[in-house]
Parts: C-alpha cells; sequence; structure tokens
C-alpha cells in the first residue's frame, strides 16, 4: 500500500496509523503489525515500541491511547496477530476532523466578516461625502 497521503510528513504517526487502519477496514484488508511496519514506513525502534506499547491493546485491557486492538485471540504471538481499528480511535479522528473543519469555517467566516466591515465603512465615507456635498454645493 503506497499512499502519498500516508507518507506526508506534516501528519503524526497516530494520524497516519489511523488513517492506515480506516482503509485497511473499509477495503475489508485484515491488519498485521508486520504490515503496518512496511506499509507506513515505520523503520526506527522507538516508533515500532511506541506503536507495540501504547497504541496497540495487546493484554486486552483497552484505554484512550489504543488505536488498534486485536481482532482475535492467537495466543499471545503478536507477529502474526489480526488487528481491527479500535472504535474510540475512530470516534476521536472524526472529532478531530469537525473539529479542523469548524477551525477552517470559523477562518473563513472572520475573513468574511471583515471584508464586510470594510465594505460598509466604505458605504459610510461615501454617503458622508455625498451629504458633506449636497450641503456645501447646495442640490
Amino acid at each position: 500500500m503506497n499512499d502519498a497521503a500516508l507518507d506526508g510528513l506534516d501528519k503524526t504517526l497516530i494520524m497516519r496509523l489511523i488513517e492506515y487502519a480506516i482503509k485497511k477496514e473499509k477495503a475489508v484488508e485484515r491488519i498485521f503489525i508486520q504490515d503496518i511496519y512496511k506499509d507506513l514506513n515505520v523503520t526506527a525502534n522507538t516508533e515500532k515500541s511506541y506503536i507495540n506499547e501504547t497504541l496497540i491493546a495487546w493484554n486486552g485491557a483497552i484505554n484512550s491511547n489504543h488505536i488498534l486492538v486485536p481482532a482475535q485471540r492467537n495466543g499471545g504471538v503478536q507477529d502474526s496477530a489480526q488487528l481491527k481499528l479500535n472504535p474510540d480511535a475512530l470516534f476521536s479522528y472524526i472529532d478531530h476532523l469537525e473539529i479542523v473543519h469548524a477551525r477552517t469555517a470559523a477562518q473563513e467566516a472572520r475573513r468574511f466578516s471583515i471584508a464586510a466591515i470594510w465594505i460598509s465603512l466604505g458605504s459610510l465615507a461615501l454617503t458622508t461625502a455625498q451629504v458633506i456635498l449636497q450641503i456645501t454645493f447646495g442640490k
């Protein structure tokens, strides 16, 4: 799986992992730890440890940090364990996307309101100038 969106340097490992899991589940493909390393280009041992120890609920006790959970028990063999997306991670990702969209919409609304203020000020200035000219020159 070679997707330019997954290789973006501006995305954190967590975001890339969530997007990867969503794409795999939408395509009804299985998720394995070795595929994650290969497809997301995870080569550093620190990143591998972070994924294994923090982002995957290997022991069954799921918390808010866990993005992936084992799809089935396989006797504790992590390399061959099939994983699935934790629903809480999906909901958190959706919340994140909504917040990003809301911030973008708010910035756009701010730009439009500033433009509206300047248009109003320009209209006020023209109306004032017209009134002054009418008073000064008569008609």
